[in-house]
């Protein structure tokens, strides 16, 4: 197949040693595609406790690890000076796809990715309008910030059959 070599960007709010689902997910396919023969970049937060790797890009204002999961005033700067620093980090990485693992910041990538015409994806590790019920606002912003990317992947099969047809034509 055609997919070996390829250079994949993965977006992630958590990278190893910094907790989460998220980190751990993204740490394997990560291991697994250098296996394959793909290169594979990490996009993630300023935090110490992600491990500093050649492979390893930080972004935005120092975090610790225990806010990455808040939407904090520091959260939203670092995005928007993501968004500005975006179209650089793609035309240095020169990525054949980009894997989203955290909403928010694969949206303020997005931008550079549509430019540059690099097909983007996100995964939605905790599920996403199934818990709408919730939390309405949250449901409204990720509906809209959803449709930056070419193709979701979600966990939850709920999240399949609440979504609009606008929306079903990008779930894997």
């Amino acid at each position: 197949g055609g997919l070996s070599g390829m250079r994949i960007l993965h977006v992630t709010k958590k990278y190893p040693n910094a907790l989460g689902g998220d980190a751990i997910v993204v740490s394997n396919l990560e291991k697994q595609q250098k296996k394959q023969g793909h290169e594979v970049f990490i996009l993630t937060s300023n935090c110490d406790d992600i491990l500093d790797n050649k492979n390893v890009i930080k972004f935005g204002l120092k975090e610790e690890s225990i806010n990455l999961d808040t939407i904090t005033f520091k959260r939203i700067f670092s995005l928007i000076i993501l968004f500005f620093q975006s179209f650089s980090i793609i035309k240095k990485i020169k990525p054949d796809v980009v894997h989203s693992h955290s909403i928010d910041i694969g949206f303020a990538l997005s931008f550079a990715t549509k430019y540059n015409r690099i097909p983007i994806i996100n995964t939605m590790h905790g599920g996403l309008f199934s818990i709408g019920g919730r939390d309405k606002l949250r449901m409204v912003i990720e509906r809209l910030l959803i449709l930056r990317f070419d193709k979701i992947i979600t966990v939850n099969p709920n999240d399949v059959e609440n979504l609009t047809e606008k929306f079903k034509k990008k779930v894997v």
